[in-house]
């Protein structure tokens, strides 16, 4: 990912992130934050790779349709 797509994303969650559940508030953190890779994330929480994948593509995507940018 760019750098100019991961400091956009960072902005959205700084701005709406109490529109998201914990649980993608949680994922994006760790995700975007701490540089954790996706499987990371997956040990640390206990969940399988499709949930946290799942979880923080939905949250993105709703931050994303906040702004009304369509989501690919």
């Amino acid at each position: 990912m760019d750098l100019i797509k991961r400091d956009y994303h960072i902005a959205l969650f700084d701005t709406y992130k109490e529109l998201l559940t914990t649980k993608q508030q949680e994922y994006f953190v760790l995700y975007y934050y701490e540089d954790y890779t996706l499987k990371e994330i997956a040990q640390i929480t206990g969940y399988n790779l499709n949930t946290v994948k799942s979880r923080l593509y939905a949250g993105l995507k709703k931050l994303k349709n906040i702004v009304g940018e369509d989501v690919q």
